[in-house]
């Protein structure tokens, strides 16, 4: 019991010392905007993201704000920022596969099917895509399809929620 409770101290003072971390530059913005974004402080994380987009664009710092939003709820705005994130660098896969994921949350799985698709293209062992790619095939009831994507996302290393 008694070293859960140290355990839990120690992770209570890495989530203070993160959201109190001071941070100019925009990879450090970024990394910290990141790290609440993880911890599941978003508005916290969209601040700091805001910063480092601010300071210097970055379809990773998009990419992120648009995860951040989409955990609000906010999934016109989340749409928004991975656009963003994909007008600021077309061949990041990573904007792709998290539009992708806010169309599939909406019940989009034609237009998520579209965009895991565009990131496949992007990056072909993208583990994320295809399984975002499985999922929509199988929401459409294309299951023979879908267990092809399920496979190629085991391939490239993704097994999260995969059956």
């Amino acid at each position: 019991m008694r070293f859960y409770s140290v355990l839990m101290l120690v992770a209570l003072a890495g989530v203070v010392l993160i959201a109190g971390v001071q941070a100019d530059s925009a990879d450090d913005l970024l990394w910290k905007g990141n790290a609440l974004t993880q911890m599941g402080m978003y508005d916290k994380a969209i601040d700091a993201l805001d910063a480092s987009i601010k300071t210097k664009a970055s379809a990773q710092a998009y990419a992120v704000k648009g995860e951040a939003l989409d955990k609000l709820g906010k999934h016109d705005e989340a749409l928004a920022a991975y656009d963003a994130a994909a007008l600021t660098d077309p061949n990041y896969a990573g904007a792709w596969v998290g539009k992708g994921k806010v169309f599939a949350e909406l019940k989009k799985y034609d237009q998520a099917l579209m965009v895991f698709n565009q990131a496949i293209l992007l990056d072909p062992k993208n583990g994320a895509a295809w399984a975002g790619k499985a999922d929509a095939l199988n929401a459409l009831g294309q299951t023979e399809e879908s267990q092809k994507a399920t496979g190629k996302a085991k391939d490239f290393g993704f097994v999260a929620n995969l059956s």
